[in-house]
């Protein structure tokens, strides 16, 4: 797919692009077991070298903010 977050609603025939796209590498994707739309995404970024966008991004609108 590309670098970033994506999410269909319609069993994914269409993905739209969530953000993060500067981060490269998406490590994990976690969904709250309670609350569908907090969303705990952990980005690697580029493996070589420093990358001022590694790191931990938690959302609690479903990915709007």
């Amino acid at each position: 797919m590309g670098y970033g977050v994506y999410r269909f609603m319609d069993a994914g025939k269409t993905w739209q692009m969530m953000g993060l796209e500067k981060t490269r590498a998406i490590h994990r994707i976690i969904l709250h077991p309670d609350d569908p739309i907090t969303v705990f995404v952990g980005a690697i970024g580029s493996p070589w070298g420093e990358q001022e966008y590694r790191g931990l991004y938690k959302t609690t609108d479903g990915g709007k903010t």
